[in-house]
């Protein structure tokens, strides 16, 4: 079943999901039938009779039952009903109306006059969910200055009891969906960043390390996360900084069913539970939950611990979106998607849609574009000649000027800012200056970027994707998730209209426009696994109640209590008992893996949950439990024996590189982009191990192989690199072709400029995309292989974490690594000729030269480079200014050979010593580096995940053991540990090599830095002494070795032991 979700393959055994209305059905019938075959189809009778639903839920707050309590419900007025509490002035900045809805006027009172309750608020599509968070921000800001005036003052001390001090008191925003956090950030950062003075700031999912997202934290007072930007940190026990949280904005609650939600519910279920994470660990933060109505708003307060005095589940009578099922009874998706479009189109000439702004979702950024297209030739009497200014994508200034547009992926946030921005300023006609309402067509996956209520009406052609890496024209890749339909269609205002297949308008119908029904996406033992084995990690559960502990924090056990048959649970009296044995299973799952040891003992009480090193290094790179079973599975059957071997072995197995965590950016979304990476496969050097017959285009992963290679293989052009402060040469650099790199590996370069340019900078945003997560993952999985039988894997993944970052591969020069001769031809023709014995140009030739610059022979050296090199500047037609040139290129040439890391001493003593009464092994390792780190804004062909200018990253200390002259034997790793390379002050003078490299300004800029060029790494490696019991002491040989995460700078040096 994991292969097929990996290779986003047809399901066998699918769930389907049928609401249950009354008066019940007695039975329910289910037929499947083949759409290829004659005779191949079969039914099952299910019966209903003796199944129990669960409790009727609380009547729904209707518009009749608004609380009777407010002074004046006609006044709506914005600044009247916050005048009260001093927040007008605030609210002429937050707030771009002039009124509330009546389900937002009715939440002043609980939001703004009860500080220390939680608030649970359930709207309908459109009913103004943000503005009820950004009043639940201003009582946060109120209730600060209310504590500010307090300690001058020494007055209203009834006011408020904080448990944190006024200054450092901070706001949490967290909602399941990476795109909404990031609307919300945009729009917070200027209302209440800019509006307000208030220091707002976002955590992101993946690229960002655990020491810089705290630092984000402390200097921020309103934090907006992803559950997957806040997992990591809660996951690795660097929660301290969630101490001066004490508010929470729980957002999309109704999303906790989708696979992306189940972050936010580990999230929650951490900060509700004891010990506290904020608060200064004395109580837990209040907390405003906003979700869509739900018909489980009862236990769903119960978990969030709100009370029932303050659960706000609004009905239909406050819900004016309505959403209308248009059944399709074409054969194939497309033909569905076609006949969508057709009666979108016809639906867009008339007065009723034409009057207001409009969007469109389709499945794919191409149909998109196609249908904007033809919405101008349908819905506009003239053809755009001048396109819109300041937009970065010149078909859709054009189109803008006709007052259509489309949205994908692949439009910046500049043209987005632009798109939204004519919905209030929409184009004019050019003869007549008639308002041209806009006409948005978008994709799926974009609606997540787009504000609720936005627009009139919404349409969604064929709620279904394609099957894009499919032959057939007509496979299906699957129905929208519910959660999909709601966020497309709540951004109108009006109505939404849903084109799908006939056998899902019912359901459809009663989940769009009725309460939700929400079961949690963490329902079965396996879901568990990776929640519990991070609180095992950091020594929270250590034995069955502290296993139990866990769980009851979550959901799950929750809607178990009020929904019995659909977990098997015969009565309420079997849920301890159905707790215990679920727990069992988690925690037998764990320790078959190897992420947890368990001792046994006569009762659930006297049973001891222990982490292992694999079970923590899991939880702390945040690598599922899943991943390392799949690793596990092909590592058995399948020997990888290349660096290549293995990146393929990760790329196939690792459920973080999926669509599920990754999104689009790991899925081949339509034929172009597969016959793309067709191409692709078929220009690879013989060392990367692609041979085109053996692919698979079918499987997910294979997209996220082929671009990680070819970053590695510098087929993409580096922009980052290329670009000067120049603007002619940022024109020229805009014009080039992606694939336009002139370094790259690819045996016929050709191919890859055939490429159509859109698609290859689709690619290439998905490859920086994805890179950020294949480094954390590459990095992770080293610390997760057996050291006896798989260490030589993890060393390939250390191997391949260096070269991702500066795209290179195993068997080039070392040179490469230097972005400098990536990027200038004749530099690298230079240096990589063929070389005389004398002077051979090599990486350890030129860092010693950097390294002795004032030695006579080294100033030989560099004048019969450069020399050579303005030679070959002018054989390339350079000659007005080839001495220019040279001169800019060795300057860089210097800098950039100084600044990668040389193990320039490395030692490694051991000792045995006693541990707990038990003896070990004990190396004291030593090492000190040479690098002059490059300032944050020098150019960088290595990979875009974060940098931090004062550290040279991750490096691994291993011990390994092998038996000399016994090649039958093979090496195995003792011991793994990570460290930093800490700074030397004053290791050299920096000023002498300033004065070295006075021909570059680049260069003298470099010498700038305060940190000297030295550094100095060190740790210890223990291990039991038992571990190399029964050896062959003659033979055995013990090795340390260093190596860098970022950079190919890896020594090794043998274990000496002391006499002691």
């Amino acid at each position: 079943m994991r292969e097929t979700l990996r290779g986003s393959e047809p399901l066998s055994a699918p769930t389907i999901v049928v609401p249950i209305v009354e008066p019940k059905p007695t039975h329910y019938f289910v037929r499947c039938q083949s759409l290829y075959w004659l005779g191949a189809e079969c039914s099952v009778a299910v019966c209903l009779m003796n199944v129990r639903l669960p409790e009727i839920a609380p009547p729904l707050l209707e518009m009749h039952q608004r609380p009777s309590t407010l002074e004046d419900e006609t006044v709506r007025d914005v600044s009247a009903t916050l005048q009260p509490y001093g927040l007008e002035t605030a609210a002429d900045k937050v707030f771009p109306f002039t009124e509330f809805f009546p389900a937002q006027r009715d939440l002043v009172v609980p939001i703004m006059e009860h500080p220390t309750e939680n608030v649970f608020a359930a709207l309908p599509p459109g009913g103004g969910k943000t503005a009820v968070a950004e009043l639940f921000v201003l009582q946060f800001l109120l209730e600060g200055a209310l504590l500010e005036r307090q300690l001058e003052a020494c007055e209203e001390a009834s006011v408020v009891n904080s448990t944190v001090p006024a200054a450092e008191r901070q706001l949490l925003y967290l909602t399941a969906h990476e795109a909404c956090a990031t609307r919300r950030f945009q729009d917070w950062r200027f209302k209440f960043g800019e509006g307000l003075q208030q220091r707002v700031t976002k955590l992101e999912p993946f690229g960002e390390d655990t020491a810089a997202k705290v630092e984000k934290f402390r200097q921020a007072t309103i934090i907006i996360a992803s559950g997957s930007g806040l997992a990591p940190l809660i996951r690795r026990g660097a929660a301290d900084c969630l101490a001066g949280v004490t508010h929470i904005i729980l957002d999309h609650v109704h999303l906790i069913r989708a696979p992306e939600g189940r972050w936010m519910e580990e999230c929650l279920a951490r900060l509700l539970s004891k010990p506290y994470l904020v608060n200064n660990g004395q109580k837990p933060a209040r907390l405003l939950a906003l979700s869509y109505p739900l018909i489980s708003c009862t236990e769903v307060s119960r978990w969030m611990k709100i009370p029932a005095s303050r659960q706000y589940n609004y009905g239909n009578s406050y819900r004016q979106l309505r959403v209308r099922l248009e059944a399709l009874e074409q054969g194939g998706p497309r033909s569905r998607y076609e006949a969508a479009t057709v009666s979108a189109l016809k639906e867009l000439q008339k007065v009723r849609y034409a009057s207001t702004p409009t969007v469109v979702f389709v499945p794919t950024a191409r149909e998109a574009e196609e249908l904007a297209k033809r919405i101008v030739l349908r819905c506009r009497d003239f053809i755009p000649d001048a396109g819109c200014e300041d937009v970065e994508d010149q078909a859709l200034a054009l189109m803008l000027s006709a007052g259509v547009a489309y949205m994908h992926r692949g439009t910046s946030l500049l043209d987005e800012l632009i798109i939204i921005s004519q919905v209030e300023k929409p184009a004019r006609h050019p003869e007549t200056e008639a308002a041209l309402p806009l006409v948005l067509v978008c994709t799926f996956e974009a609606a997540w970027r787009l504000p609720a209520a936005l627009f009139g009406t919404a349409f969604v052609c064929a709620a279904e994707r394609f099957g894009a890496a499919s032959t057939d024209v007509n496979a299906s890749g699957g129905d929208c998730a519910v959660s999909e339909l709601l966020q497309m269609t709540s951004r109108a205002i009006n109505e939404g209209v849903v084109y799908c297949r006939t056998a899902r308008r019912w359901v459809w119908s009663k989940l769009l426009n009725d309460p939700l029904p929400l079961e949690s996406y963490l329902r079965y033992p396996d879901d568990f696994r990776d929640t519990l084995n991070a609180a095992v990690a950091q020594g929270r559960a250590s034995d069955m109640p502290g296993v139990l502990r866990i769980l009851q924090s979550h959901y799950f056990l929750y809607h178990l209590r009020t929904n019995l048959h659909f977990y098997g649970v015969p009565t309420k009296d079997d849920i301890p008992a159905y707790a215990s044995e679920f727990a069992r299973s988690v925690i037998a799952s764990l320790q078959q893996v190897g992420c947890v040891s368990v001792t046994e003992g006569d009762e659930d009480v006297m049973v001891t949950v222990c982490p292992t090193a694999r079970g923590i290094a899991v939880s702390h790179h945040g690598i599922s439990v899943e991943t390392i079973e799949a690793i596990e599975e092909v590592t058995s059957s399948t020997r990888a024996a290349t660096v290549a071997d293995v990146w393929r072995l990760i790329a196939s197995t690792c459920r973080e590189l999926t669509p599920e965590y990754v999104g689009d950016a790991a899925r081949i979304t339509d034929a172009a982009e597969m016959q793309a990476l067709q191409i692709i496969a078929r220009v690879f050097p013989k060392g990367y191990d692609v041979q085109y017959v053996d692919l698979d285009f079918g499987k997910g992963w294979t997209k996220v192989h082929l671009l990680v290679l070819a970053h590695c293989a510098r087929m993409f052009l580096d922009e980052v690199c290329m670009t000067g402060e120049d603007e002619d040469d940022k024109r020229i650099m805009a014009a080039k072709h992606p694939f336009a790199s002139p370094s790259t590996a690819a045996i016929d370069p050709q191919l890859l400029l055939d490429i159509p340019r859109v698609v290859t900078e689709r690619l290439r945003e998905d490859l920086y995309g994805l890179l950020p997560s294949v480094l954390d993952v590459v990095r992770g999985a080293c610390e997760i292989f057996d050291g006896r039988t798989q260490w030589r894997q993890a060393r390939y993944l250390m191997r391949l974490s260096a070269q991702i970052e500066r795209r290179t591969w195993g068997f080039e020069d070392p040179l490469l690594q230097l972005s400098c001769v990536q990027n200038s031809t004749a530099l690298r023709e230079v240096l990589m000729a063929a070389a005389t014995a004398e002077a051979p140009w090599s990486l350890v030739r030129l860092q010693e030269l950097c390294a002795q610059p004032e030695t006579p022979a080294a100033e030989l050296a560099w004048k019969t480079l450069s020399h050579t090199l303005v030679t070959a500047l002018q054989r390339r037609g350079l000659a007005t200014y080839a001495a220019a040139e040279a001169e800019v290129l060795l300057g860089r040439l210097r800098v950039e050979a100084a600044a990668l890391p040389r193990v320039i001493a490395l030692t490694a003593t051991g000792t045995v010593v006693e541990v707990d009464g038990a003896h070990a092994f004990a190396v004291q390792v030593e090492g000190r580096i040479a690098c002059t780190v490059l300032p944050s804004s020098w150019p960088s062909s290595s990979s875009p995940a974060v940098h931090d200018g004062a550290s040279l990253g991750l490096w691994w200390m291993s011990c390994v053991v092998h038996h000399q002259g016994r090649p039958d034997v093979p090496e195995r790793l003792l011991a793994l540990r990570a460290a930093t390379p800490v700074n030397v002050p004053g290791g050299a003078d920096v000023a002498a090599e300033a004065e070295t490299n006075e021909r570059s300004e680049a260069a003298l800029a470099a010498a700038d830095i305060k940190l000297s060029p030295l550094w100095h790494i060190s740790g210890t490696l223990s291990f039991p002494l038992h571990d190399v019991d029964g050896e062959d002491l003659e033979t055995l040989k013990m090795t340390v070795a260093v190596i860098a995460a970022r950079y190919i700078a890896d020594a090794e040096v043998d274990v000496v032991f002391s006499a002691e």
